[in-house]
């Protein structure tokens, strides 16, 4: 799933480089991450900053814009006082120039991420992107670069795309939601790691966690406990900018308790009393139901994949394993239907047998991606031993997603995602009682929940992020080269204002660093 196809010469220079530099990190004192593709050029002494530093471009993108005055106040930011009598002596970096090849502001599975920076003395500081969100990533690139107020060399020269295209973090606001607040901040945290998928788990145990007009008495059990479609398409709106797609998901027909009330006037029906799972009724009237919702909530979030859960079903009640594939499919084709790409949980293949040739499988727990991908499939990998971060005990993120695959299985392995899951902190009449940090689960505990939610999530989902972008087999991530990058990134997180958990302690949903949470 590389996105440049090159000569096999240029091919093998390339492979040289990228060795060559994969072996010198222990000699860099720079602290990019994800690593780059191709580095080419870091040497030089370090040259200050202006506090009057500026990026500019001649794009006519609102993407690049927006990027550009970000960027402009982050490192214009860390410049220091320079004294006046030095001040000529020294060559300061006065700005950076920002090149879009098209200014094209497409976002899909085949937008072009790659860009290239170039510095040749502090003069001469250029990035040359493909798109415009490239020019994001080389801007986050170059600021990386700079630290306290000094650019590290005075010659650069990176070139940088990355392996997969699908590179995300699933939050469940189906049983604990986040704020909105924290969804921009996960955003912005996600920019600064290249990681371009939001995964909004809408459904679940506890809730329908976004407005629905067409279906009003969804809402009415969760007062505001959900996303207002201004929410939405604010979220949309601001992952957009930093080159993030948002995919919804409403998990059908398992973990339905959050739609019962559509089992009232609307007349959905469910398998067993437990109203966990839904019944395709042999009148229709589930699907029907359902469909509607589907549509309404295509109609709101713009991107083209469509996440339909159809995991953890169960054969009981009415409900044979018949009956459940033909709900599955009945959805997936109702999506393709829209123009929409239906995404499905591992057991959509390999238990119902529903997924159709349009279907991306999702692996998470008893299969890995070479198994869908070995059937044909389009595949997503979130394997939940290492990429499930809300158990904090868990193996490492720093993973090979695609060991020994084939060129055509790398075309068909989308990429990865890591999920932040909510059910210890679930304090619905539907989660586990003994769910340990459900004193959270309360609106009025929002800053808590959201400090607790960002050390589980970082710095793991910073190794996640390096694996998704560029795995480099030779580092093993207990080596310094390493935790020299992951400990500066979770740094430079932080200083940003990003919610993470220390490096050298162990965080989980009720405690940071030993500490633990409190309620007041």
């Amino acid at each position: 799933s590389g996105q440049h196809d090159t000569s096999g010469m240029t091919r093998t220079i390339v492979l040289l480089l990228f060795v060559a530099a994969s072996e010198c990190l222990t000699h860099r004192n720079d602290t990019i991450w994800p690593i780059p593709a191709e580095v080419y050029v870091l040497s030089g002494p370090a040259l200050p900053i202006d506090r009057h530093f500026l990026a500019t471009s001649n794009s006519s993108s609102v993407v690049v814009a927006d990027a550009v005055e970000r960027y402009t106040k982050l490192i214009s930011g860390t410049a220091g006082p320079i004294e006046e009598n030095t001040q000529e002596d020294l060559a300061l970096v006065t700005g950076v120039e920002v090149q879009v090849v098209r200014d094209d502001e497409t976002l899909d599975w085949n937008t072009d991420y790659s860009y290239e920076l170039l510095v040749n003395g502090a003069n001469s500081v250029v990035i040359v992107a493909a798109s415009p969100f490239g020019a994001v990533y080389g801007l986050e690139t170059f600021s990386q670069l700079v630290v306290n107020g000094t650019l590290l060399y005075t010659n650069v020269s990176i070139r940088d795309y990355p392996k997969f295209q699908h590179r995300g973090l699933l939050i469940d606001s189906g049983r604990r939601i986040y704020p909105k607040s924290l969804v921009l901040q996960l955003l912005d945290a996600l920019n600064y790691v290249k990681m371009n998928v939001l995964h909004l788990h809408i459904s679940d145990h506890c809730r329908f966690s976004v407005e629905s007009r067409m279906f009003p008495s969804l809402m009415e059990p969760w007062h505001d406990n959900y996303y207002s479609r201004d929410d939405i398409m604010e979220i949309v709106e601001y992952a957009r900018l930093r080159g993030i797609r948002v995919v919804p998901e409403i998990d059908t027909p398992g973990h339905t308790h959050g739609l019962y009330p559509l089992s009232h006037q609307q007349g959905v029906v469910f398998c067993s009393d437990d109203l966990e799972q839904l019944y395709n009724d042999p009148a229709g009237q589930t699907l029907r139901t359902v469909k509607s919702l589907y549509y309404e909530m295509a109609s709101l979030f713009p991107e083209k994949l469509f996440h339909i859960g159809a995991d953890e079903t169960a054969v009981k009640g009415n409900c044979t394993l018949e009956n459940i594939g033909g709900f599955e499919r009945e959805i997936i084709e109702f999506l393709v239907s829209l123009g929409k790409v239906p995404i499905g949980w591992e057991e959509v293949l390999f238990d119902t047998k529903a997924a159709n040739s349009q279907t991306v499988v999702n692996d998470w727990t008893r299969y890995r991606a070479i198994d869908s991908v070995r059937k044909g499939y389009l595949t997503i990998e979130s394997q939940g031993q290492h990429f499930y971060l809300n158990h904090a005990n868990y193996g490492g993120a720093w993973l090979d997603i695609a060991p020994n695959f084939t060129d055509f299985e790398l075309k068909l392995l989308l990429g990865g995602e890591m999920s932040m899951w909510t059910d210890n902190y679930c304090g619905c009449s539907d989660c586990p009682q003994n769910a340990p940090a459900k004193w959270m689960f309360e609106r009025k505990y929002d800053a808590v929940f959201a400090q607790s939610v960002g050390g589980m999530i970082w710095p793991r989902g910073i190794a996640a992020a390096g694996s998704f972008w560029n795995f480099v087999p030779e580092i093993s991530d207990t080596s310094p080269e390493f935790l020299h990058r992951y400990e500066a990134q979770n740094k430079r997180m932080t200083e940003r204002g990003i919610f993470t958990c220390p490096v050298d302690c162990f965080c989980d949903e009720l405690t940071v660093c030993g500490v633990p949470y409190s309620p007041d």
